[in-house]
């Protein structure tokens, strides 16, 4: 067999920031493909949380509304992928339910 005279003599950038994927796991009742899921802000962090009827949830960047996919159990459970840009304490997990009108608070971290 010949051998190849190909070589790597670098490489750029040297360092980089890696974001990494999340599964966000969702369990409820009657959930399906129309529902979606966010994580925003909290107000510490220049957020409203999730938000009122008349405030609209700010998103942690990364996190942006996203509806419901791999929905299973009859509508027990459901997920989103997201790749959250930067860690913020206290972020809520949001959603909104195809016949409401304002994001709900399921949850933060």
């Amino acid at each position: 067999p010949t051998v190849s005279p190909k070589s790597v003599s670098g490489f750029s950038p040297a360092s980089s920031t890696i974001n990494m994927g999340v599964s966000l796991s969702v369990s409820g009742s009657e959930l399906t493909s129309a529902d979606m899921v966010l994580v925003a802000l909290p107000s510490s962090s220049g957020g409203v949380g999730c938000g009122s009827a008349t405030q609209m949830p700010v998103p942690l960047p990364g996190c942006e509304a996203q509806r419901l996919t791999a929905l299973g159990g009859g509508g027990t459970s459901g997920m989103v992928r997201m790749t959250p840009s930067q860690i913020v304490s206290g972020a809520e997990v949001c959603a909104l339910f195809a016949d409401a009108a304002a994001w709900s608070r399921v949850g933060a971290g």
